[in-house]
């Protein structure tokens, strides 16, 4: 609701995380779904969950969480490698997925499903729709708890969400200017609902601004370098570009306001002595 100045009248919070990648050797498992003897993946498994639940811990009561895409990682279907997941049951990663989002989803009275990758969540976004069951996700239609893209508004603004964004620049800055140049044509073609938070995923990479008079929000994640990632990116680029965490977006009287939650990369304590 918003003052005859345009000044909101009262406080809101709105949460996103994305790309949990829940059931990856390198992202979320809780500890009683690991394996009895995870080899060298445990201590990536440990340190991921110890960020996890400190964010659950440090995360205010926020009235919207919108969760932005590859929750889950997924059995790989078109992966010639074995997958990263350690365990490529849909459903047992719902459970995982239960039990690392739950205790956040009890911080939110609202809770928007956004539906990744076919590559992590299925063809038919069978699991997805499960967990949306689970945790009570909000409707997008009589049967569905989960969507592509999400149209909405909070707080007096038009939001938009969607997991995938354009890819290939080595500068945020460059993905999210994009975003808003094309949303800002869509806006004057009629195309589209007009948006002025626009929030993506999918890269792994953080990075916040206003282009256009629109906010662009590029989402951090919680999925460490994996086989894939080095493979396509370079180790290096890959480590480089990966940014942990969350984001709360605080919208009150003296207006809109980001809170990151940033995590650090994994790293060893120290090299390796070769000999």
């Amino acid at each position: 609701m918003s003052t005859p100045s345009g000044k909101v009248a009262s406080t809101s919070r709105l949460c996103v995380i994305a790309d949990t990648h829940i059931g990856s050797k390198y992202a979320l498992v809780p500890v009683r779904f690991r394996p009895a003897n995870p080899g060298p993946a445990g201590v990536f498994m440990t340190y991921m969950f110890d960020c996890w639940q400190h964010f659950v811990k440090a995360c205010p009561l926020v009235d919207c969480l919108i969760i932005n895409g590859d929750t889950l990682e997924g059995s790989h279907p078109t992966l010639r490698t074995a997958p990263e997941a350690i365990d490529t049951n849909p459903l047992h990663q719902v459970d995982m997925a239960i039990e690392t989002l739950g205790p956040l989803r009890d911080k939110a009275k609202t809770l928007w499903l956004i539906r990744g990758t076919d590559f992590h969540e299925g063809k038919w976004a069978e699991a997805i729709e499960q967990l949306g069951i689970e945790l009570k996700a909000e409707k997008w239609s009589n049967r569905r708890r989960s969507g592509e893209v999400l149209d909405g508004t909070f707080a007096g603004h038009v939001l938009n969400a969607a997991h995938a964004q354009t890819t290939g620049a080595i500068y945020p800055g460059t993905l999210m200017n994009r975003t808003a140049w094309f949303a800002t044509l869509a806006d004057r073609l009629a195309k589209t609902i007009p948006a002025d938070i626009i929030i993506r995923s999918h890269t792994h990479s953080t990075g916040k601004g206003e282009y256009m008079g629109k906010w662009v929000l590029s989402t951090r994640a919680w999925k460490l370098c994996g086989p894939q990632a080095i493979a396509r990116m370079e180790y290096y680029r890959a480590q480089a570009l990966l940014d942990l965490g969350a984001h709360v977006l605080t919208i009150g009287p003296d207006g809109i306001a980001w809170r990151d939650f940033a995590y650090e990369n994994y790293k060893a304590p120290t090299p390796r002595r070769l000999g």
